[in-house]
C-alpha cells in the first residue's frame, strides 16, 4: 500500500506533478518525502501510528489511538506516550502540517494525501497486537 500527497501521481510519462510524500506500508515500511527516504520512521510505534491514520482516513480521537498503541498502559500514561510520539512525528516528517492535521483531541491524515492500493477495508490490513 502506498500513500502519496498528490492524487495525480504519474508513471513517469509526461510532465505531471511529482509526488511529495510516499508511504509504503506493505513489506518494509518506507517513508519517502520529495524523493528522499526518511530514516526516522524505523520506530515500530511510529510506523503503526502512521498505518492507523493512513488506513482510517477520518479524524481519530487521541484517546483511541493512545489505547490502541499502548493497550497495557493506563489512560493517562497512554496519552502521554502519544504526545511524545506526536512530538517525534513533528521532528521526523518535515512540513508535517502539510500531511497530518493535529488537533487537541483528534489526528487525521489530510485529504490532500491520497491512498493507492487495492484495499477493501481496514480489516484487510492486519496490525499485530504485539508489545513494541
Amino acid at each position: 500500500m502506498t500513500t502519496s500527497a498528490n492524487p495525480s501521481e504519474t508513471s513517469g510519462v509526461g510532465d505531471g506533478p511529482t509526488v511529495r510524500l510516499r508511504v509504503r506500508l506493505l513489506g518494509a515500511v518506507q517513508v519517502v518525502l520529495d524523493g528522499r527516504r526518511l530514516r526516522a520512521f524505523h520506530s515500530l510505534r511510529l510506523q503503526r501510528f502512521l498505518a492507523l491514520i493512513a488506513l482510517r482516513r477520518v479524524p481519530q480521537h487521541r484517546s483511541r489511538l493512545a489505547f490502541e498503541l499502548w493497550p497495557d498502559s493506563g489512560e493517562g500514561q497512554a496519552r502521554t506516550n502519544l504526545r511524545k510520539l506526536l512530538h517525534e512525528l513533528r521532528h521526523s516528517l518535515p512540513d508535517v502540517d502539510t500531511f497530518v492535521e493535529l488537533q487537541d483531541e483528534t489526528v487525521q491524515l489530510l485529504p490532500s494525501v491520497t491512498t493507492t492500493g487495492s484495499w477493501t477495508s481496514e480489516r484487510s490490513f492486519v496490525l499485530r497486537r504485539t508489545r513494541l
